[in-house]
């Protein structure tokens, strides 16, 4: 067993890096990780195959003030949202293609959802969640249709809450 590096640290979750740098190919025949006195982290292997990458997941693992981790948050939300949004819009589009239906549905569930697609978009996902439960299903806004935006919102939730 050698030790390859060792890197001073505040603090890590020594067993959740253990298993990113096990995943990871930067570390040839990796061994392990041990964390003495909480400031210095070592890795145990053979040979340090991408210096880098393996630098990169130890400093991911160093806590951040709460006001950095937040924004880093609410960004990934917002990133998401706006996936979502096209990916939403989308479908609904090839829907009504494929159902020839004429622009004026598109336009009322348009209508209906606006201040959902507003909330996702904006990375607001519980607010959108409790946006697009007041929905009213009637006409063009079925169940099938209510259901399916409601359960992507709470599977986005569920994963990333």
């Amino acid at each position: 067993m050698e030790k390859l590096k060792t890197y001073t640290v505040s603090r890590v979750n020594a067993s959740k890096l253990h298993l990113e740098i096990m995943n990871s190919n930067t570390i040839e025949g990796f061994i392990g990780i041990q964390v003495n006195e909480e400031t210095e982290l070592n890795i145990y292997g053979i040979a340090i195959l991408d210096e880098l990458d393996l630098d990169d997941l130890v400093s991911n693992h160093e806590p951040q003030d709460s006001l950095t981790a937040e924004i880093n948050l609410y960004n990934k939300r917002q990133e998401d949202g706006k996936k979502a949004i096209i990916q939403m819009i989308s479908e609904l589009r090839l829907n009504s293609q494929a159902l020839n239906l004429p622009r004026s549905v598109n336009k009322e569930i348009e209508k209906r959802y606006w201040d959902v697609a507003i909330a996702i978009n904006n990375g607001w996902w519980i607010t959108a969640k409790e946006r697009a439960e007041i929905v009213v299903v009637a006409d063009v806004v079925t169940q099938q249709l209510y259901d399916s935006i409601l359960a992507k919102i709470n599977g986005y939730i569920a994963l990333n809450y």
